[in-house]
């Protein structure tokens, strides 16, 4: 009995080696981890059916540092905004927004947009990314081209979790291959795809990839780290706030601007400019002056059940125009929106927001981030929200200037796709 068991396991190990692939890498299988393939091929292709050659070298897994020497921080401190003698007097949409424009975003097959997750803005597109994938718009609200093939073909992608465009390519981050693919921005073209690190977000700004790394510290405490390198992973530049504890709210503390990231530092209520060689402390909001509390004693207060919304302030949400920087920070406990002018270097400050028209279509910002390009700061109301301002909004005049804006408003229904707003600053 012993014996043919024996005979029986053997027969299973001499199969399983006949069976067994032989193992080759990359080189010898004459292909490449980053191999290009047009997005005209079948969307089926596999990366073992390529030939071609990407521009791009790094084809190993990219795995953050826990440290480095390379740390880049200039303590210049451009702006500052004061909050002594500050008040519950409100913002007045009339007093800070010059102009509005709405553009809904036309409906059409295959265009049906759900949860926006991010919103980019170029001198002549609408980049909208859901889950689904990013679809593009002109300024009139009409569709131009999508990226939303999923799959493990070297032009799919898997979870498109940030894009950002940068010299007329459209970058995607995709945490569900460790990759960021490159698509041509105009037509939507896919070209490449460059390993990268798992990571929060990836973003493409200038000539560098800058990675956030987010991770959580006691309940609501988050720590941000930012690792920037060049354009093919292959080296690390340098290493933003690896060194000291820099602590963020569990919103959304970065945002694009140009040509660099800005990064709201939450308890020292700082803004930070993450740039391609350096990063530069931009803003200061004395927030904290006053009322310093580490964060080690808030979650101590939390965890005694002694925290109260006097412990809360901080620097949470921020966007940035040529000429202004919109945000939101709290203070003892209460939420402020400030809109701050570059030029003359004068800010208004507000605890809450006063729409003075029924037509004038605005957001309170809770914890979504605001976008904003050279030009305006702009967001997407869905049709649910639509619905609120189309109540008891008697018409304007078509002599009025937001006799259009309207027009659009009441036109929205139910099952439309969102609107988009984008509001032009004041200079005061």
């Amino acid at each position: 009995m012993r014996f043919s068991f024996y005979i029986f396991f053997s027969l299973i190990v001499v199969l399983a080696s006949c069976n067994r692939p032989e193992s080759k890498s990359a080189a010898q299988e004459g292909g490449n981890a980053t191999t290009l393939q047009s997005s005209e091929a079948n969307p089926s292709q596999t990366s073992e059916g390529n030939t071609a050659k990407s521009k791009y070298t790094q084809t190993e897994s990219v795995t953050l540092p826990n440290g480095g020497d390379e740390y880049k921080l200039s303590e210049e401190m451009i702006y500052h905004i004061s909050t002594d003698g500050l008040t519950n007097e409100p913002l007045d949409f009339n007093d800070i927004i010059e102009e509005t424009k709405y553009v809904p975003l036309k409906m059409a097959e295959g265009y049906v947009i759900g949860k926006i997750e991010q919103l980019l803005a170029s001198k002549d597109k609408i980049l909208v990314v859901t889950a689904d994938g990013v679809y593009c718009y002109d300024f009139e609200g009409n569709p131009i081209y999508k990226i939303t093939s999923k799959g493990h073909a070297r032009n799919e992608f898997l979870l498109c979790e940030k894009i950002t465009i940068n010299d007329s390519l459209l970058y995607m981050y995709d945490r569900g291959k460790f990759q960021t693919h490159v698509y041509d921005a105009r037509t939507g073209e896919f070209l490449d795809n460059i390993k990268c690190p798992y990571a929060s977000i990836i973003y493409r700004i200038d000539n560098a990839f800058i990675v956030e790394d987010r991770f959580h510290d006691f309940m609501s405490n988050v720590k941000e780290r930012f690792f920037v390198y060049n354009e093919d992973f292959s080296k690390m530049k340098y290493m933003a706030f690896g060194k000291e504890q820099h602590f963020s709210n569990l919103g959304t503390p970065t945002s694009l601007g140009n040509e660099c990231l800005l990064y709201c530092d939450y308890y020292e209520g700082k803004l930070y400019k993450i740039m391609s060689d350096k990063v530069i402390s931009y803003l200061q909001i004395d927030c904290n002056a006053n009322y310093r509390n580490t964060p080690e004693e808030i979650h101590q207060a939390i965890k005694s059940s002694k925290c109260n919304k006097e412990n809360l302030h901080g620097f949470e949400l921020v966007c940035e125009t040529d000429s202004h920087i919109f945000g939101q920070f709290r203070l003892k406990g209460t939420t402020y929106q400030f809109l701050f002018d570059k030029n003359s270097q004068h800010y208004k400050i507000g605890s809450y927001f006063k729409r003075m028209e029924k037509h004038q279509v605005w957001y309170y910002f809770g914890t979504d981030v605001p976008y904003a390009n050279n030009k305006y700061m702009f967001r997407a109301f869905t049709p649910e929200q639509i619905s609120y301002y189309q109540i008891d909004n008697p018409p304007l005049p078509p002599t009025h200037p937001d006799y259009n804006n309207q027009k659009i408003v009441m036109k929205c229904k139910p099952d439309d796709n969102p609107i988009i707003a984008f509001y032009k600053f004041k200079n005061f």
